[in-house]
């Protein structure tokens, strides 16, 4: 996780590029990688709630 306070490339962008996952906070933005959910297990109340 990186965390960038001044940079006019990513200034007030939140969102997801290929791998890499921009949030917004109060001391600035914060670049991560997007999380690996292959492993989680929905319920079948959270796959009949799902959309693709």
């Amino acid at each position: 996780m990186a965390r960038l306070k001044t940079n006019v490339l990513v200034e007030g962008f939140s969102g997801r590029i290929d791998r890499l996952l921009f949030k917004q906070y109060k001391y600035g933005t914060v670049v991560s990688k997007m999380p690996d959910r292959s492993k989680v297990k929905l319920t079948a109340n959270q796959k009949s709630k799902q959309t693709l």
